[in-house]
């Protein structure tokens, strides 16, 4: 009997697997199967226009190879970035994010991906890990190789501007929003469920949550700041069975940061929108009016005690970023190889 149940769950997974791929479209660029199997990208987006440039512009210094983007019924000039960059893929997708976000990310990465390294990650996130100015992303992948790992965690770092949000200007926003506010952010154990299911988990992982838009609300909505944006899709890994969680993973002995820059130049009306709009699930929607009403109020970030990135490393002492002492020695060696 529990023979048929598994092999009926199977069909049904099949079914929907075959059912999603088809909503998601190809319009321009190459194929993953016809790509190198270098460090990739997947990203959903819709209304990140702004993102697009320093985005790609980021995880090309990172080694990235191939941007899958997926975009949602955006209404604004994403497309048009996204068709700029000759190593950028543009898929479309009328499926809801707030109902399909997680089985968008896990199909298309089960059917396009199998045996790669991939960045699974919002167009406003960009990725950091420690050791970066020692080793480059691709001796990471051999160190996450030789110890079996095919997962990494990493801590979502919410950017703000040094001054009032609103005068922050337009620009690189990766230097006019250089701080963080470490103050809030809370580490629990990691999670025990049926969305992290058979994780092997090194000692010493939390996960995170709160931070600065814990800051923001009166409520007990909880922020979860845990991600798992870097992924081997291989040996069984279940990718995003949650946006924030995979399932059968073994996750890394380091930790990594996720630069968050949401709140960037037209944040207010985008958030508004989303808390307005009938395709937005209730709980994003909650989300962004928590949003709204703390940055309508005169001087919100003066109460907050920033600090200025510098750099991943910096986070290790903060308890942010967790680096094993096998990866410190690896980054010796790598650096005393480099230097022969």
């Amino acid at each position: 009997m529990e023979a048929l149940r598994r092999l009926a769950r199977s069909a049904l997974d099949r079914l929907e697997r075959a059912k999603i791929l088809s909503r998601i479209r190809h319009c321009k660029g190459v194929r993953p199967a016809a790509a190198p199997k270098d460090l990739s990208v997947v990203a959903l987006v819709r209304d990140g226009e702004e993102y697009v440039d320093k985005f790609v512009e980021h995880y090309r210094s990172l080694g990235v190879t191939l941007f899958c983007f997926i975009d949602n019924q955006s209404t604004d000039g994403t497309v048009a970035e996204i068709r700029r960059h000759k190593d950028a893929s543009l898929w479309t997708t009328d499926l809801p994010f707030a109902d399909f976000e997680s089985l968008i990310r896990r199909y298309f990465l089960l059917h396009h991906f199998r045996g790669r390294w991939v960045f699974c990650v919002d167009i406003d996130e960009h990725f950091a890990y420690p050791g970066s100015e020692k080793i480059s992303a691709t001796q990471l992948l051999r160190y996450l190789e030789a110890k079996r790992f095919n997962a990494v965690a990493a801590c979502m770092l919410d950017m703000l501007p040094e001054t009032d949000w609103r005068s922050a200007g337009d620009g690189d926003f990766r230097k006019t929003y250089p701080m963080f506010d470490l103050g809030d952010i809370r580490r629990d154990r990691y999670p025990e469920s049926w969305l992290t299911r058979n994780n092997v988990v090194p000692a010493g992982i939390p996960e995170f949550h709160g931070g600065v838009r814990s800051r923001m609300s009166t409520s007990e909505h909880r922020f979860v700041l845990l991600k798992h944006p870097l992924l081997k899709i291989a040996d069984g890994l279940i990718p995003y069975t949650h946006p924030h969680y995979c399932a059968h993973a073994r996750i890394a002995d380091i930790t990594a940061a996720l630069l968050h820059y949401k709140f960037i130049g037209s944040f207010l009306g985008r958030a508004e929108s989303l808390a307005n709009d009938s395709r937005t699930s209730l709980y994003w929607a909650r989300e962004n009016r928590i949003y709204v009403d703390f940055f309508n109020r005169p001087g919100c970030l003066e109460s907050l005690p920033l600090a200025r990135y510098t750099g991943c490393d910096a986070l290790v002492d903060a308890g942010i970023v967790r680096v094993s002492d096998a990866y410190r020695a690896f980054c010796a060696s790598a650096t005393e190889e480099a230097t022969k």
